[in-house]
């Protein structure tokens, strides 16, 4: 479990008196289980708030999940499937504060979707076996 929060702050001086404020929250749980010595499944979820002044905030969660399963003698084959963002909530925001200034938006950014991935782990790397 983990939690993140930045914050940008600004006024100016003068005779508009601007007042610049953005933050952005995040807040993540992640779970792993061994189901057996060859499977296990693991998950997280990230929820993020992110806000600026003078605008409406943006809130979403992501929620990725995945399936490993190793095979082979020692267990050095390895195949994993993810699917990443199940609730269709990705945002890439936009966030950031400089110079008395403040940007903030969104931009279209990959929602959920699919991988598979095939791993192999040699293991015996400079190991030299002995000849009977």
């Amino acid at each position: 479990m983990g939690q993140n929060i930045s914050f940008y702050h600004s006024r100016q001086k003068g005779e508009i008196r601007n007042e610049f404020k953005n933050s952005t929250k995040a807040t993540n749980l992640s779970a792993s289980m061994n189901i057996t010595k060859k499977f296990s499944l693991s998950s997280n979820v990230k929820y993020t708030n992110s806000s600026s002044a003078g605008s409406k905030s943006i809130d979403f969660t992501i929620w990725n999940a995945d399936a490993t399963y190793r095979f082979l003698k020692g267990n050095n084959a390895e195949i994993k499937f993810s699917a990443l963002d199940l609730l269709h909530q990705n945002v890439s925001i936009i966030s950031y504060g400089s110079n008395n200034q403040v940007t903030y938006g969104t931009q279209n950014i990959l929602q959920q979707y699919f991988m598979i991935k095939l791993s192999y782990f040699p293991r015996k790397f400079g190991k030299k076996e002995k000849s009977r």
